[in-house]
């Protein structure tokens, strides 16, 4: 490019209600998501508060009461996929996700007995419902959000592997042989004699 920013989507509609927001934000997630397992590489996403608390609740199948984000608050999620189930990854907040957080305040909420099977109900249909928007938007994608897919790719192509960069520190870590400097001897003599 000529320097410029690119910017890619659409901008929002606006006035939009939180609940909405946070559907935008899961489905944007879910985007990433699925790019990640396409490309079998893992990636960073630096959002805003809304989003990060959004994401804790449903990673968490709706049972975290988010309380409070501090700045740079912080959401890992991790989870293992098989290589020959990557192609059914459906309802991915349906899923089984290890959680870590960080300058996040919360309360992971335990439901006893049948509350238990009534909140997990409660959340598979907000994944529906989240799975549905994400359809939706696919079937909407813009030519930027193709550009933006293949951007993805193209980055996730240029990382390396983690056995790959595991010799790649090995070799950065073997020192090079050391040349002597003529030059340097040469006027170190002069100066000695």
């Amino acid at each position: 490019m000529d320097g410029g920013l690119k910017l890619f989507g659409k901008p929002g509609k606006w006035p939009e209600t939180l609940s909405d927001a946070h559907t935008r934000f899961l489905v944007r997630i879910e985007t990433y998501i699925e790019e990640s397992v396409k490309s079998q590489k893992n990636y960073i996403l630096v959002t805003h508060a809304d989003a990060v608390a959004a994401a804790l609740k449903m990673f968490e199948h709706g049972n975290a009461d988010v309380q409070d984000l501090d700045f740079c608050a912080r959401l890992i999620a991790e989870r293992n996929v098989a290589l020959d189930a990557m192609a059914e990854d459906d309802m991915i907040y349906a899923q089984k996700w290890d959680i870590r957080t960080g300058a996040v305040k919360q309360e992971i909420l335990e439901a006893e007995g049948g509350m238990a099977k009534y909140y997990e109900k409660q959340h598979l249909e907000n994944v529906e419902e989240k799975a549905e928007a994400a359809a939706t938007r696919r079937k909407a994608r813009t030519k930027t959000d193709a550009t933006f897919a293949q951007s993805l790719k193209t980055l996730a192509a240029g990382i390396p592997d983690e056995d790959d960069s595991d010799e790649e520190a090995e070799a950065e870590a073997t020192p090079a042989p050391i040349e002597s400097n003529t030059a340097s001897k040469k006027a170190s003599d002069k100066s000695n004699s």
